[in-house]
């Protein structure tokens, strides 16, 4: 009776956990970009939702902004009182102090430009309102739930769906075929298909 293994056993060993890996690793891949994806269009409903929340709570209207170059960011403003002309003057960008961070600006965001999301190549892709692109958008929402465009002078209201686009990028800028489409309705209220 021998002790042990030979080399020809454990070399075979090697090969075959090779081979599992080689065969696993697309897959281990696809479901981290798909985390990725998932995370960013989760956080960007729930700064909808907060949005929603906070005006109907609070009786003051809250701005969205939702960039689609650098920065790309979702990010939720603090009005003065209910109606979409208090919005705070607040930068875009959001390194600056205290215009980002300040009492009414950034009070909820998220920002696509963090390692976390910028390392697995995630970004806002396109936001549209029936099938026109809007870039960057930025929307209000009213104490009473209604949502508008900020696009000028005057508030438009929204009467059709948004549909914000994200995905994942290889590091030359090519879609991975790897998205979510946020479809945000008349009322601010956002839910995620695939």
């Amino acid at each position: 009776m021998r002790a042990g293994y030979t080399l020809l056993e454990l070399m075979i060993v090697v090969v075959l956990i090779g081979i599992i890996a080689a065969v696993a690793m697309p897959e281990i891949s696809q479901a981290m970009a798909n985390t990725a994806v998932s995370d960013a269009s989760s956080s960007a409903i729930v700064a909808f939702r907060a949005a929603r929340t906070m005006a109907s709570q609070q009786s003051v209207a809250y701005r969205i902004y939702i960039g689609t170059a650098a920065p790309q960011v979702v990010r939720v403003d603090r009005g003065a009182n209910n109606t979409c002309a208090s919005l705070p003057a607040c930068t875009t960008n959001p390194t600056a102090v205290p215009a980002w961070g300040g009492v009414n600006c950034g009070v909820q965001w998220l920002y696509l430009n963090e390692s976390r999301f910028q390392r697995r190549g995630v970004r806002i892709k396109g936001v549209t309102i029936a099938g026109a692109a809007k870039a960057p958008l930025t929307l209000c929402v009213t104490p009473g739930g209604k949502l508008y465009e900020m696009a000028g002078a005057v508030p438009n209201r929204i009467t059709a769906p948004i549909e914000i686009l994200i995905d994942r990028t290889s590091g030359a800028g090519v879609s991975e075929g790897v998205e979510r489409r946020i479809i945000v309705n008349a009322m601010g209220m956002a839910r995620t298909m695939l």
